[in-house]
């Protein structure tokens, strides 16, 4: 029997989204052992994006980087939380801060095999976002318009700065960035296995 609507079977879970209150269970399937770290790295993960005060001036990535690297299913579990914090995260600002800490996490650490894929389409779905954002800017000029080119790039400055876009445009260069990471990881891995 075929699903009644299908945009309530893509819809994300309320616990897989971004939200501002503390998770009280692990994302992923963690030895008991490792629940506390997991839970007191969303709190730096918190911290970090800015959703969360941090009283003391530290580098915010490098406990959630520390922790990613002590073992694999942790590092799982740092890559899960980091999306379900940039997942329909309203905040412009946050969601900068935590797209550039998946790419540190891209960078340092990859995902497991398990969970490689999972996190490239996430990070694709961001990337491709990119294309209609550079439609748009298409749009304000069509073909044929006779503007100078100083007028035209000023035009460009003020949509660019006056509407929400610039925060989307950076966020989809950093997931670009994050799918370098990744692709190069994946290469990297390889290497290692002859």
């Amino acid at each position: 029997m075929a699903p009644k609507n299908r945009q309530n079977m893509e819809e994300v879970p309320r616990f897989l989204k971004h939200n501002l209150l503390k998770i009280t269970d692990p994302l992923t399937d963690l030895p008991f052992s490792m629940h506390q770290t997991a839970l007191r790295n969303f709190l730096n993960i918190m911290r970090c994006m800015g959703d969360k005060p941090n009283p003391v001036i530290q580098d915010k990535e490098l406990p959630i980087l520390t922790t990613a690297k002590s073992s694999p299913e942790l590092c799982d579990e740092v890559y899960c939380q980091v999306m379900k914090q940039l997942t329909e995260n309203p905040s412009a600002d946050s969601t900068t801060k935590g797209w550039t800490l998946l790419l540190a996490l891209c960078k340092e650490v990859p995902p497991s095999d398990e969970l490689f894929e999972f996190v490239r389409f996430f990070v694709q779905k961001m990337a491709n976002s990119r294309k209609g954002e550079e439609d748009e800017e298409e749009n304000l000029f069509p073909r044929g318009c006779r503007m100078s080119t100083a007028v035209q790039a000023a035009m460009r400055r003020k949509n660019y700065h006056q509407n929400r876009n610039f925060s989307k445009i950076k966020q989809c260069d950093l997931a670009q960035e994050c799918l370098q990471a990744l692709e190069e990881s994946l290469g990297s891995d390889a290497e290692e296995d002859y």
